[in-house]
């Protein structure tokens, strides 16, 4: 699946701010505080119910996949390029 110049943009800025400006933990808690705030804004859930709904177990992206997106600004639907 293709994206935009623009997101593929915004992905290489993101990573650029996590590892020169405040760090990958303080962005992913600032990013999460975001993300809940706008559940509780747009959805109606309380703090509790958003930031449970925002809660991460570490997994992410596979790196494979973020590397498609920032150098190819494609990635692969299907999941076979990442072993999924």
């Amino acid at each position: 699946m293709r994206i935009s110049a623009d997101e593929q943009k915004a992905i290489t800025q993101v990573i650029r701010w996590g590892r020169e400006i405040c760090g990958f933990g303080n962005l992913i808690a600032h990013l999460q505080t975001a993300w809940a705030k706008s559940l509780m804004e747009c959805d109606g859930l309380s703090e509790a119910d958003a930031r449970a709904a925002t809660a991460r177990d570490g997994s992410g992206y596979p790196f494979s996949m973020q590397e498609d997106l920032i150098e190819r600004g494609e990635w692969d639907e299907t999941g076979a390029r990442y072993g999924d």
